[in-house]
């Protein structure tokens, strides 16, 4: 009596250098019914699956001696290990590193912190449990002299069963039939292995397996494939070349051509990624030589391309810590959270985002950036990475590590590819622990014309008229990341340094200005902003520019020296440029001194652009044409409106550009402010001579389908 052995346990093989989450694997998947084995670097995995080489590998990607994508590859180019299905476990969340994980061989993704109910739930759609104790489905066995009775066919009905062992044993059945297998070659048929259906099938030619298996799973055979219905962006080249499939577009829509869907592994891969971009798997049949054929022609061009665009210089980018006013990189330290603090930053640059928000939760920490005056989140971490990467960012910065309860500022300089950036930060003690905001500055950009920057032409020639007045105070105000510093820098570079003194008291430094001498404050050696004021005062320079009008003091200052035949530039928080004169009042300047020192005051807001690759003109609806009354009396009958496409991401909006209005203080506005008018009477005479203001210069950028 023959008795059928008992399943065996699936193992599991976790490699991860955090032995927290090696404990927390073995206690998850134990309690469902695996066996765990732990260790904590690549080499030792290598190892451990080729001395017993498990059912499946979870696996981190930030390991001490390799990374998890050196890990998979070399796993996969080991014969008797290459099938073992990975899911990667990773803090990492760029797409670029989920699809390097797929082209190299993973399964699965999952970002940590993951939900146990979602590391199980990955889990068991790998591993290939042991069929029920009564043994796999029995393939028919013909009699000798008969024809074998017809195979009851069991039909998948969705996907993830295509690769199921009874239905593949159920599909051999079927060629067996519908290709009218000779009997005494019948028995080897129903007996090849999944991977080997074309060269295991006993002499059936490639083409009949191909339509038996487009017929057994009703689903498209195509005869001839056409090199212009591939598509690139759905999965890597390298993916489609190792495993032999092909994203085409067929009636507008995405299909995954390939010649063996029976291969488990493959098809679990192509469902957790196609179906997460493309909302479906939709499988079309080609026989394995023409499908090849296709995807090398198409590789050799990408190659070709890829090779075109090396020569041009290409490469990518590379982010560098730098000491303070050096172009040497700090030790490089090879640290996963010094790798994530790089991936935060390089991701947040190549989004364009001028501020990252590392917030500490209760049970997450979560990482967001502001793009466009709109805040994104860019991944969640475990709670504990937070004061991990906090006091990292701290520690480059120069802060006190050691302090987490009082609010702390701090600054460094990163070097990204070719461009150098400067950090600002800022700590703050939350409910939940400490965060982090930190803004993204580019000191060595260019200057950016005033046009560029979002003015008219006749605010422009105002700006120009202003950078060669030789005394006065010019104020700029708007409300915080309004982009202040970003007009006065426009401004302080059109003037001509060659032969006019700039200097500046600035907290920090954020542009490179030509010619200027840029002071900034320096809490710690001593050189606060009030000394560096006074220090600058004394060196008598043609034109001194404050980073910021913060108290008493500085306004009071500022006034002296612009009264004394001094150009002054500052700036100030205030919301049009009438307010800024109530603002300068609170700071305990006279109106009388207001009205000898000020020449102008521009204030500015941001507002984002409609991205001008996708944006529609349409006909304006009754509610925009109420809203857009209340500031004009011309309203346009046609306005522009965000779509979204793959420039903008989707948010139909790209970018953001200013909006203005220049208050001049000639002798009319001068003497309302001497005799002591009302911000609102001030700014009704501003309207009344017909000042284009910050409304009007906001609705003619409505006509002009900007906004």
């Amino acid at each position: 009596m023959n008795l059928a052995s008992p399943p065996t346990t699936p193992r599991i093989l976790a490699v991860d250098d955090d032995p927290s989450v090696r404990r927390i694997l073995d206690k998850i998947l134990t309690r469902e019914g695996y066996v765990v084995q732990a260790v904590g670097t690549g080499a030792e995995g290598i190892e451990a699956a080729k001395a017993d080489p498990p059912d499946l590998i979870a696996l981190d990607v930030l390991l001490p001696d390799m990374d998890g994508f050196e890990f998979c590859r070399q796993l996969r180019e080991a014969e008797e290990l290459s099938g073992i299905p990975i899911i990667f476990l990773t803090t990492l969340w760029r797409a670029t590193d989920r699809t390097h994980a797929f082209r190299v061989g993973a399964s699965d993704w999952l970002q940590k912190p993951f939900e146990p109910e979602a590391l199980v739930t990955a889990v068991s759609e790998q591993v290939a449990r042991p069929l029920p104790a009564s043994g796999p489905e029995p393939a028919p066995v013909p009699a000798p002299t008969s024809t074998p009775a017809p195979p009851a066919i069991e039909r998948p009905t969705h996907w993830h069963q295509w690769a199921l062992p009874r239905t593949f044993r159920s599909f051999l059945n079927f060629l067996a039939e519908s290709a009218k297998v000779p009997e005494e070659v019948i028995s080897v048929v129903l007996q090849a292995p999944p991977r080997e259906l074309y060269t295991g099938t006993a002499g059936v030619p490639p083409q009949r397996v191909a339509q038996a298996i487009s017929e057994f799973l009703g689903v498209p055979f195509i005869q001839d494939l056409d090199a212009s219905s591939l598509v690139r962006d759905v999965l890597p080249l390298a993916f489609c070349q190792r495993h032999r499939v092909a994203p085409i577009v067929m009636n507008d829509v995405v299909h995954i051509a390939c010649s063996n869907p029976f291969v488990w592994e493959l098809l679990d891969t192509l469902g957790q990624t196609v179906c997460e971009r493309k909302g479906s798997l939709r499988i079309v049949i080609v026989e394995p030589q023409k499908l090849g054929s296709l995807i090398d022609e198409h590789l050799e061009k990408a190659a070709s391309a890829a090779s075109a665009t090396a020569e041009d210089g290409g490469e990518e980018e590379q982010l560098q810590v730098l000491s303070e006013g050096d172009d040497v990189p700090v030790v490089r330290d090879t640290h996963p959270i010094l790798i994530l603090a790089n991936e935060v930053l390089r991701a947040a640059v190549a989004a364009r985002a001028s501020d990252v928000h590392v917030e500490a939760k209760a049970d997450y920490t979560l990482v967001r950036c502001r793009v466009d005056g709109d805040m994104h989140d860019l991944r969640k971490l475990d709670a504990e990475a937070a004061p991990m990467l906090i006091s990292r960012f701290k520690a480059l910065a120069g802060m006190d590590i050691a302090e987490k309860r009082k609010p702390q500022d701090g600054a460094l300089e990163v070097l990204l590819g070719t461009r150098r950036f400067k950090l600002r930060l800022a700590t703050s003690l939350a409910s939940d622990g400490e965060s982090l905001v930190i803004r993204l500055l580019e000191p060595g950009a260019a200057a950016k014309p005033f046009t560029d920057l979002g003015m008219t032409a006749e605010q422009a020639a105002v700006m120009e008229e202003l950078s060669g007045r030789h005394q006065g105070m010019v104020l700029m105000v708007g409300p915080t990341g309004s982009g202040k510093s970003t007009t006065i820098f426009s401004l302080l570079s059109a003037v001509n340094g060659q032969v006019r003194s700039i200097m500046s008291v600035e907290d920090p430094v954020e542009y490179r200005i030509p010619y200027a001498n840029q002071q900034q404050v320096n809490e710690k050696a001593g050189a606060t902003f009030e000394s560096l004021l006074r220090s600058a005062m004394r060196q008598d320079p043609d034109i001194l520019f404050l980073g910021e009008i913060r108290d008493a003091f500085s306004a009071k200052a500022s006034m002296d020296f612009a009264s004394s035949g001094h150009l002054t530039v500052s700036t100030l928080h205030s919301s049009n440029a009438t307010t800024a004169v109530f603002r300068l009042e609170r700071l305990n300047v006279s109106r009388g001194a207001m009205a000898d020192s000020l020449l102008a005051v521009i204030a500015q807001k941001l507002l984002k652009k409609l991205c001008d690759h996708c944006k529609s003109l349409e006909p304006i609806t009754e509610e925009e044409r109420a809203n857009l009354s209340r500031f004009t009396d011309s309203v346009p009958e046609v306005v522009a409106r965000p779509v979204g496409c793959e420039a903008c991401h989707g948010t139909g909006y790209l970018g953001r550009e200013g909006c203005y209005e220049i208050l001049r203080f000639d002798p009319s506005p001068g003497e309302r402010v001497r005799r002591g008018d009302s911000v609102a009477q001030i700014r009704a005479f501003a309207e009344q001579r017909g000042d284009f203001l910050i409304s009007d210069h906001a609705i003619q950028k409505v006509r002009e389908h900007t906004y």
